[in-house]
């Protein structure tokens, strides 16, 4: 027998029914069934289930999977009594509880979730969304161990809300009908909620890098490379990575062109962005020569000039000038010196490769453009049948000896420049170089220097990082005069 509707239950209330964080049906200001787990759940089951009606047999053995059929059938009997006697006072029928089936009068409840969605469709993003670091893990937090069954159904719709909640996010930060700003906390939001979901990523990489915050887009990425690497031991994806070469090359700095990614994104900004931290050195990568009687394919000597580059572009230092820009100078014209320096280069890396028979031989260098000291040189050697395997290791490798060697440099370079004329990079190489030397005497020198290049450069990254080590060092080594103060601005 069902249970009798009342006359104000349907059109005239709405009961809000909260299931993220702490479950609770509330109905005009009033909570029901408080602290009734059971009753919760099934109740959320009810009205986040696809199904409007049904069966109490499966209602059963959903909440009381690990107890005989007969327990289950009585537990769940007494449970109706319960929801017939609260929904009888307060003339609201949310269920409607037949002989063999439970049917749900849906249009009498909302959930936060429901409100959840019905915002991102407005481009607009609610408090509990902004709020939530795993919305997903906190839907009916703690009814996990309410029975297997319950469990296995719970764990199946967190997953399936996630998918639905980033399907929607991404909806939201690529509708062009939407602020800059909405889209922007979106796909923050999203990258919050997934940190190796790549789209998202690139959509921030890309909106920071129009709006001219190139330090910020490079930090999306270097996240986004750690997640990845962390969680999957896996690189991002082709298309991620030329992104980052397109940042790094000088596709926002208002000199090139730029093609946008795909649909829904952000175009580039017509004001002029913002260079990377002044004084970074700029590097440029030149073909490989071939020497020795037997040919060398240019596909090869290319594919090194290819490689260097995108794997130099992933990092947040040196500037890198594009393949396309280089891949026509030839490093023994007597011009070339002149042309790389009209292109903004400090620095050029260079190479050989001499075939015989079926070995290979590479020889790699980088050059300082004006003085022309050699500031690294590698030998490499591989065979025609590991030819593509070890190409992309030589330009991981070239890459990752480079910016030890150009910090090198640099130091030198501007060693005996006073302090204030140095810019914020120079700044930062410097007072690291102090810091990692570990000195009593020198050591709040390094501080000093950091602290300089801070102010010259408040979006310059690293200078904060390096200055987070020197004062977690100071404190660690018992140099601090004041612990508590430096222990504020570590935290800071």
């Amino acid at each position: 027998m069902a249970t009798k509707s009342g006359s104000k239950g349907k059109g005239s209330r709405k009961a809000v029914l909260g299931i993220v964080g702490g479950t609770t049906l509330t109905l005009a200001g009033e909570r029901l069934f408080h602290g009734k787990r059971k009753i919760l759940a099934l109740i959320s089951y009810m009205v986040l289930s696809p199904q409007e009606n049904v069966s109490r047999e499966f209602l059963a053995g959903l909440l009381w999977s690990d107890v005989s059929d007969t327990q289950a059938g009585d537990s769940l009997r007494q449970l109706f009594v319960e929801l017939r006697r609260v929904f009888r006072q307060s003339d609201f029928p949310l269920l409607t509880i037949y002989k063999d089936t439970v049917t749900t009068n849906r249009e009498l409840v909302e959930t936060d979730i429901d409100v959840i969605f019905q915002h991102l469709s407005e481009g607009k993003v609610t408090k509990l969304l902004a709020s939530k670091a795993s919305l997903s893990a906190d839907i009916l937090y703690g009814f996990d161990d309410l029975s297997s069954n319950f469990s296995q159904w719970l764990f199946d719709f967190r997953a399936a809300f996630h998918d639905r909640l980033m399907r929607g996010l991404q909806d939201g930060y690529q509708s062009e009908k939407f602020s800059a700003t909405s889209r922007q906390q979106m796909a923050e939001i999203a990258i919050g909620l997934d940190a190796v979901h790549e789209e998202s990523h690139r959509f921030a990489m890309h909106l920071a890098a129009s709006n001219g915050d190139i330090g910020t887009a490079l930090q999306v990425y270097k996240k986004l490379y750690d997640a990845l690497d962390e969680e999957l031991g896996m690189e991002p994806s082709a298309k991620t990575q030329a992104l980052v070469v397109k940042i790094k090359t000088g596709y926002f700095d208002g000199t090139h062109s730029f093609e946008s990614p795909g649909p829904g994104i952000i175009s580039k900004s017509t004001a002029h962005a913002h260079p990377l931290a002044p004084g970074i050195p700029t590097v440029a990568v030149l073909p490989f020569t071939t020497l020795g009687p037997d040919p060398v394919p240019r596909y090869f000597s290319m594919g090194i000039l290819e490689d260097t580059v995108c794997q130099l572009a992933t990092l947040r230092e040196p500037r890198v000038i594009s393949s396309n820009s280089t891949r026509n100078i030839d490093g023994n014209e007597s011009d070339a010196n002149a042309k790389l320096i009209a292109m903004g280069a400090n620095y050029f890396v260079c190479g050989s490769i001499n075939k015989s028979g079926d070995n290979y031989h590479l020889s790699v260098q980088l050059s300082d453009i004006k003085s022309g000291i050699v500031e690294w040189a590698k030998v490499y050697d591989t065979t025609g049948d590991k030819l593509f395997e070890v190409q992309n290791e030589i330009a991981r490798s070239i890459s990752q000896k480079l910016v030890p060697s150009l910090r090198l440099a640099e130091l030198r370079r501007t060693d005996s420049s006073r302090a204030e004329n140095l810019t914020a990079y120079h700044l930062t190489l410097r007072g690291r170089d102090l810091a990692f030397r570990l000195e009593r005497d020198t050591y709040d020198e390094a501080g000093d220097l950091l602290r300089l290049a801070c102010q010259k450069d408040p979006r310059f990254a690293p200078t904060f990082v390096a200055l987070a080590d020197w004062y977690s060092v100071k404190l660690g080594q018992g140099w601090s005069l004041d612990a508590a103060q430096d222990q504020m601005l570590l935290e800071k």
